[in-house]
């Protein structure tokens, strides 16, 4: 028999927990604060709260936030849209049952408050289904009160929602280099558990410190970084290879001239990659920076002619 104990979330308010010594960002602690905290209410599992609050109720920095919050996305105990501000905890209604329909009334009330995003429309459905098995009453009391928030399609995958929410966060952050090289880091990561949920949880500090110095040193831009990540992810060999930013470092440039290779060949399935090639070497060759080598009597100015820069 499952055992619960109960807390009250303001705890986090007294004056005298307040005095104690406060932990340094983790996982544990966020989560724990994800589930207790004073943002949580009456619709169990699903909260109106963003990234900037939560690091500041927490006394964190917003990095250490985001990398403890990384964690508990990993794990898939918690989901995030930090431009709606809203966070989900897909199992929470598993340990917090409706004691009677009555009780969908109020979470009804809470739910129509929280932003439109994903999130609430994967909630949505979590919810639904989890009344479908608790009998005819609490099925009537769900479709009374709660109303279907607009949306295409509702179905949303796990690995499509991570993959939102760090492309979120990466485009939402591009004024900081650390920021970059910790959320490039975060999207190989997650790209490659899209794959592989059991690959063994890297040191994240490590690898944004590869990417920091891709950028800073070898100065490849966030972008091509980017294009690079998401193009061997996507390729049958090199997908297998790519399994760390330290070998994206090593490889990049062979990674890039067969990218900018396959780009070409391949107009339908890199539609979106090609794009931006094209736009990057038209910029390239506006700046007078674009490198063109007569061979055969054929013009061939290509990405793949793309020197590797010092290691």
């Amino acid at each position: 028999m499952a055992r619960y104990r109960k807390i009250d979330p303001r705890i986090w308010g007294d004056e005298k927990f307040r005095r104690l010594s406060k932990p340094q960002p983790n996982a544990q602690t966020l989560w724990f604060y994800l589930l207790t905290g004073p943002h949580t209410n009456s619709c169990p599992g699903l909260y109106s709260l963003g990234e900037m609050a939560l690091a500041e109720n927490l006394g964190w920095s917003l990095k250490g936030l985001r990398e403890a919050f990384g964690e508990v996305l990993r794990e898939g105990l918690a989901k995030a849209d930090f431009k709606a501000r809203v966070i989900m905890v897909p199992n929470a209604l598993k340990y917090d049952r409706p004691e009677s329909p009555n009780v969908l009334k109020f979470w009804a009330k809470c739910f129509d408050e929280i932003p439109e995003c994903d999130l609430k429309n994967e909630y949505f459905q979590i919810i639904k289904d989890f009344t479908e098995g608790l009998g005819e009453g609490f099925k009537e009391a769900f479709r009374e009160a709660f109303k279907e928030p607009f949306k295409e399609s509702i179905t949303i995958t796990i690995t499509n929602t991570i993959t939102n929410t760090i492309n979120n966060i990466v485009e939402s952050r591009k004024e900081n280099s650390e920021d970059k090289g910790f959320f490039l880091a975060s999207l190989l990561l997650n790209l490659i558990i899209k794959r592989n949920p059991k690959f063994k949880k890297p040191n994240l500090k490590e690898w944004a410190e590869e990417i920091y110095r891709m950028i800073r040193l070898d100065k490849r831009t966030p972008e091509e970084i980017e294009m690079v990540i998401r193009w061997s992810q996507e390729d049958s060999f090199w997908q297998n290879n790519i399994l760390s930013t330290k070998k994206l470092r090593s490889q990049f440039d062979q990674l890039w001239m067969k990218m900018s290779s396959e780009i070409k060949k391949d107009k339908k399935s890199f539609a979106g990659l090609r794009k931006w090639l094209e736009a990057k070497e038209a910029q390239d060759e506006e700046r007078g920076q674009a490198k063109v080598l007569i061979s055969n009597g054929k013009d061939r100015s290509d990405p793949s002619n793309h020197k590797p820069n010092g290691q």
